[in-house]
């Protein structure tokens, strides 16, 4: 990360910053039935994200629709500012969405896809080493 601001280069002043990522590890998606799609091409693609970040104190707690609940003070730590474009998640989070929702379900469908989804993810857990991003 350098100082400065200048358009397209990354800055940061102590309480803001601009940062990038440029190499993503994509190893598919899951739909709203828990089905796990694999990615069509490569699953490491040199990607451009840019996230503005803030040093703060302030947490948002919010109910599962979105709506703010409370705000509290915490610890001061780098959030990211705004919505994200994308929706992302390790492969741990993933898994843990994945199994919670499995378990929520009566549905013979979601159940079946999501102990496939779960096996594909546990797999694709175990092929991550110490030197991927994922």
């Amino acid at each position: 990360m350098s100082t400065g601001g200048a358009l397209g280069e990354n800055w940061n002043d102590g309480t803001q910053a601009e940062v990038e990522t440029k190499w993503t590890d994509y190893l598919g998606s899951i739909d709203r039935d828990l089905k796990y799609k694999a990615p069509q091409g490569p699953h490491v693609t040199m990607t451009g994200y840019q996230f503005k970040l803030r040093f703060t104190d302030t947490y948002r707690l919010l109910d599962p629709n979105g709506k703010l609940l409370r705000e509290t003070v915490g610890q001061r730590e780098w959030k990211v500012v705004g919505p994200l474009s994308t929706r992302w998640a390790t492969i741990d989070k993933a898994l843990a969405y994945v199994v919670n929702a499995r378990n929520s379900t009566d549905n013979p469908v979601m159940k079946k896809n999501a102990e496939r989804t779960i096996r594909i993810l546990r797999k694709l857990g175990a092929a991550c080493g110490t030197a991927s991003a994922c």
